[in-house]
This record gives structure tokens, sequence and C-alpha cells, in this order.
């Protein structure tokens, strides 16, 4: 679980964990603790838990058969809305969910609703799982926006705790307007990647390496917009340093107040800058945009919670505990060239995937704790095209002019033996850039079927809904 981006170095994956509540607190961690991974080439799992840990954010709830308190449990809809938010707003390899057994024990004791833990393995399995393997790995869209964390801050600035507190409050509020932002530590400031953005928050650099310093004059005379606080040793030229904002526990309403009021602004100019955007986002919505091999992968996660009560804010009843999802309607506005092909992502034919943007929108209904990905390509996909031979099954989706397809692609596979029997190649499986290709591996006495009586294979494509058919004898 580092936290700090020298571990990254000596491991082959890294990973952290996430209790939060708020989506705006979970979205903060990932991008932190990912930049860690990032700046080394490591793979990164996020790990969301189905408890809050205690002290976070809410009171725990008490175990009548254990007499003890627990930590509260978190709702299926908080967990699924935190999944989309992991494979979505960060390259993630993989993802992990521990402390589940908080759902059964709830469901025991009467703090959880009995089918909690149903919901969520539903919606895993029809919509988070499918986007988590065409999205795995990715890399997301420049952000326009770096927030510089150079390690030497930690100490120099002589705050303790509350160095933390001050840090990830102000990236709490940051995550709460929706606009992505990099987390840039040691190693990518010395790279020099902070010139590669339009705007960087540096904060508590009272005392800074040579180097650091160094790199934040080069973006500072690239154009890069530099906001600091009170503690910086230096103004930049085109900066601005806002000698209100600096931590003060007793004054710390004021001094976030103020830091809303000029961040808004900041990021209602960069978003212009994304590629996509929907109305409502940080709140009711989030907006993630993935580009890889000339196709762009937006992904709009509903965030939107409802008012009606339920269990768990019958136990904790804080006015702003909202655990429990709505339906939403979301319009996205995408900017993308003038021929591109847009498609929803796991709709449920080939007709619904196709969408049609209106002077670059989309509106969609979403249901509760539903997130949507839409992949933009560059010409129009026209077929899924599939054979057996040599023991393979070999799978392309291809374009109007039978090139295959850039970027990535999922394709959910059934094999059956000549009695209708499922074989053990059925599956999900990765297409990259348009092609896929299936060892079929037989056992002795598998059938070999006969002219009126053959192996049949079946594939969908889950980006166009294209669905394809073929049959042969072993």
């Amino acid at each position: 679980e580092p936290a700090a981006e020298g571990v990254a170095e000596r491991l082959d994956m890294s990973a952290s964990w996430h209790y939060q509540y708020r989506t705006s607190s979970t979205l903060r961690e990932l991008y932190h603790y990912s930049s860690c991974a990032r700046s080394y080439g490591k793979p990164y799992m996020p790990t969301l838990s189905g408890e809050y840990c205690h002290g976070y954010c809410v009171p725990r709830c008490w175990d009548a058969k254990n007499k003890r308190s627990r930590p509260g449990v978190q709702s299926d809809d908080e967990v699924a809305i935190k999944a989309w938010l992991a494979i979505a707003a960060v390259p993630a390899h993989a993802l992990s969910i521990f402390m589940l057994d908080a759902w059964t024990t709830g469901r025991e004791e009467g703090w959880a609703a009995p089918d909690t833990g149903d919901r969520f393995g539903r919606e895993w399995h029809a919509r988070i799982q499918p986007a988590a393997t065409l999205l795995r790995d990715l890399p997301n869209e420049r952000a326009p926006l770096a927030y510089v964390l150079p390690s030497e801050c930690d100490f120099t600035i002589g705050m303790g705790w509350n160095e933390t507190h001050y840090r990830d409050h102000l990236a709490d509020a940051m995550a709460e307007y929706g606009l992505p932002f990099d987390c840039i530590c040691n190693r990518e400031l010395e790279a020099g990647k902070l010139r590669e953005y339009k705007a960087a928050l540096f904060i508590m650099g009272r005392a800074i390496y040579a180097d650091h310093a160094k790199r934040l004059d080069e973006a500072d005379r690239a154009g890069v917009r530099i906001h600091s606080d009170r503690y910086c040793w230096r103004d930049f030229k085109n900066g601005v340093r806002h000698t209100d904002l600096y931590y003060d526990h007793y004054k710390q309403d004021r001094i976030f107040a103020d830091f809303r009021a000029w961040y808004a602004k900041l990021a209602d100019e960069l978003r212009e800058h994304l590629t996509a955007k929907s109305d409502g986002d940080g709140a009711d919505a989030y907006t993630f945009t993935k580009k890889y091999d000339g196709v762009t992968y937006v992904t709009v996660v509903n965030n939107k919670r409802s008012e009606e009560p339920g269990y768990l804010n019958n136990l904790i009843t804080n006015a702003w505990y909202r655990p429990y999802a709505a339906a939403n309607t979301i319009t996205t506005h995408i900017k993308l060239p003038a021929n591109s092909h847009v498609y929803e992502f796991n709709a449920n034919c080939s007709d619904c995937s196709i969408v049609r943007l209106s002077n670059g929108r989309v509106t969609r209904q979403y249901a509760p704790m539903e997130g949507k990905v839409f992949c933009a390509y560059p010409t129009e996909l026209a077929k899924l095209r599939m054979d057996v031979k040599d023991g393979f099954v070999r799978i392309a989706l291809v374009d109007e002019d039978g090139k295959p397809a850039p970027g990535r692609q999922v394709v959910d596979i059934e094999v059956r033996d000549p009695d209708g029997n499922l074989h053990d190649e059925t599956g999900r499986y990765v297409m990259e850039r348009g092609r896929l290709k299936v060892p079929l591996r037989f056992a002795d006495d598998d059938p070999k079927g006969s002219f009126f009586s053959r192996w049949k294979v079946s594939a969908k494509e889950l980006t166009t809904g294209f669905t394809e058919t073929t049959s042969f004898i072993k």
C-alpha cells in the first residue's frame, strides 16, 4: 500500500486502499496514489472497501451479536460508483475489493439491506467488469491541471500531521469540481513533465531542492500558470500567489471558502481544454477520457444520490449522508473530429450502440450507480468476421474498407460441442486492434461432430454489438 512513489520503484505492482465515504475523497486518493505507480511505469491496483474506516467520516454501527461497534458498512451503490471511478479516472491494471464480509454481518444484524451484495454483484457482472476489461491500463488524457507534490515539502513546511490534512483537504476540494488533475511527484517533476500542463497548484514550497525549483521555473517560462500559497519561497512570473491560502485549523472554513471561490473559476476555464465534460461534473456526474491507438474512450459515471431514506441513513442520520444512488439524465459534451463515429459500449444491440451527437452533445438516461463508456473511432465499423482454422477461432472487427479497427475491443465468445455443452474456451476476451485469435483445446474424448451435428461458435463484440456465428467439425 505505498503512498509514496519511492516505494513503488521496488515493487512489481503498486496498490492503495480506499475507505472514504465521499466520492471526491476517493477520487483524490486515486489521483495521488496512481501517480506513485505511474512515475515508475508500474501497474496500479486500487483496493476498495466494504466498510468505512472509523473516524474517516461516519459514526460506527453497533454489532449487537458481538457487543461492539463496527465501522459503517458501505452501500452497494457507493462501492459500485467508486469501482467506476477506479477503472475510469486512472490507468488501473486490476481492481480489488476487501471487507465485503461487512455486508454479510450487516444483513445478519439488521444494519444492511437484505439484498446488499446481490445488487452490487448484478451491476458488476452486467456493466463494471466488461468496462474494466476494456479500459484496463489505458492511459488517461493529459489533465490540464497538475497538483505539484515534491516530497521535501512534507518535511520543510514543519506542520507534522497538519501537512497531510492541508494537502488532502485541498485535493478533496479540487475533486469536488469534477476537473481531472494529475498529481506530480519527484520523478515526473524532475523529468520536466510539468511543462505539459496548462496550470499547476504548488503548495507548502517554503524550501525545496534546487533541481525541483529549476523545473518549476522552466514550467513558468513555458507558460504554465502556477498557483501557489502563502508558504511559497518566491513569486512566479506567469503565476498567482494566494497569500490567503495557508493552514489554520481554526480558520479553515473561511480559508477553504476563499479557495473554492477562485478554484471554481480556474476549473471552469481549464474544463474547456478537455475532450469531454458533462453537465453536473463533480456533483451528479463524473467524466473521464482515455486515448489509445487513435480511439477515444469517454466514461461517464452517474453520481446522483437518492433523497429517500434507507437502512444506512436511518442509522447514520447526518444531513449530508446520501449512501444510495438515484437515476439521472446526463448530457455529455464531446469534442471530436468531424468524421468520428461514436459507439456506446456494452449496449443491448448493434443499433443501440450507435451514438448520434447533436452539436457535440449526447444525452442519456442513467440507472442508479450506472456508468457508460462512449468509444469514438476515426472510421465507421462495419462488420465482425469469424472463422475456425488450424485449431484457432479467428475474429476480426473491420471497417467498410475491410481494415481492422484500431484501439481495443472486448468480445464474448461461446463455444458449444455437438451436444450443446459449453466448452472451456467460452468466455470474455480482449481484442487488440481489431484482431483476436483464440486456441481451441480439445480433449481426446470430445465428440468430433458431423455434417448434421457440428461444433458451434458464437461471438458478440461489445463496442458495436455486432454478432457472428460459425460451425465446424473437429
